[in-house]
């Protein structure tokens, strides 16, 4: 019953800080990329076959990514299992923001063990997440591009931040940038 109710009080803590998003320094990992703001996409990218999305990170394109730097991952809407598929450049507008996040527990020899625990009080396992965003996307020349979703650095529980729009921009390098209204 106390494992139930720290979880439940620890999640209601953590959905508070939603109210923390916003603030007027695109520099801050709390600030929450607008609404209209735009990705544009200076070079084709390729999509592999039996994939739906490429990973950005230092600022190249990439099929997998470092779990502990900042990222970045475009994604289409259809699965094509026997041709890659090519997202051209052009000019996409975020018409909606999502906060995301995904976790994971490290049992005591390092494995993750279970998905969407908020806390560990036994003693044995420690909570490890990344925090981020899904930029919903939309170009009407381009309509299987879905979104681009950066996350920060995986880190335990109280050390983890979303990407600051510095950093998204830095995963992003020269092959995207990200525009703000």
């Amino acid at each position: 019953m106390f494992k139930v109710l720290l979880t439940m009080v620890l999640a209601a803590a953590l959905s508070g800080c939603a109210s923390l998003m916003g603030p007027a320094d695109p520099a801050s990992p709390f600030f929450a990329v607008p609404v209209g703001s735009v990705l544009v996409l200076h070079e084709p990218v390729q999509i592999p076959p039996e994939r739906t999305r490429v990973w950005f990170q230092r600022g190249q394109a990439t099929y997998g990514r470092n779990w502990y730097e900042p990222a970045c991952n475009l994604e289409v809407n259809l699965l094509d299992r026997q041709n890659a598929q090519t997202v051209e450049p052009g000019r996409f507008t975020v018409r909606r923001v999502q906060q995301m996040m995904e976790m994971t527990d490290l049992g005591p020899i390092g494995r993750p063990v279970t998905a969407m625990r908020v806390a560990s009080v036994d003693g044995d396992s420690m909570s490890y997440m990344w925090l981020g965003f899904h930029l919903w996307l939309e170009n009407p020349d381009q309509p299987n591009v879905l979104r681009l979703t950066c996350m920060g650095e995986y880190a335990a529980a109280w050390e983890v931040v979303p990407p600051s729009v510095n950093e998204i921009r830095e995963a992003l390098g020269t092959a995207a940038s990200l525009e703000l209204p």
